[in-house]
């Protein structure tokens, strides 16, 4: 197998080839890159910006290349979506769209990959059975997403989880 370098770097870790990928690499065998984003946890995230802020690192930086990363990847997503349905208009993404995305990550769980899947899986389809109320989607979504923020503010698949961690321990 060839070795790949960039800049005198070799692509590898402990002696085995990674496969850079965007922002993530994936170590073939090991099963690593998968149990990446099951653990993905925001506060400790920001406990690691306050470390290397405190290091001296610019997090500001970091944190406006992070932000300049996702945008290029939600444009690539517009643009895919509007290559499908052939043109893109500004009702494309109104406010109900808007209010619906929220919700969704509210509903499943802000922190929480597999949440935020369940929320859109089960928002998905509302608005569907919502069809016959035309004119309220916005308002049951609204109060979808106030209760769940007062009620189950982690959202579902995080509450879930610590109440499976409870009965466990």
């Amino acid at each position: 197998m060839a070795r790949v370098e960039v800049s005198g770097k070799s692509f590898s870790v402990d002696g085995k080839l990674f496969v850079p990928w965007g922002a993530n690499y994936f170590v073939p065998r090991t099963g690593w890159a998968p149990q990446l984003w099951k653990t993905f946890d925001v506060n400790r995230a920001e406990a690691d910006f306050a470390l290397m802020e405190s290091v001296g690192v610019n997090v500001v930086r970091y944190k406006v290349a992070i932000f300049t990363l996702s945008a290029v990847f939600a444009s690539i997503m517009v643009s895919v979506a509007a290559h499908y349905v052939g043109m893109v208009t500004p009702s494309f993404a109104d406010f109900f769209h808007s209010v619906e995305l929220i919700t969704m990550v509210v509903v499943g769980g802000m922190a929480s990959v597999w949440g935020s899947l369940l929320g859109a899986a089960l928002l998905t389809a509302l608005p569907q059975a919502l069809a016959t109320l035309e004119g309220w989607e916005t308002v049951i979504f609204g109060a979808i997403l106030m209760m769940f923020m007062i009620f189950l503010p982690k959202g579902i698949v995080p509450t879930l989880a610590s109440k499976f961690a409870k009965k466990e321990d």
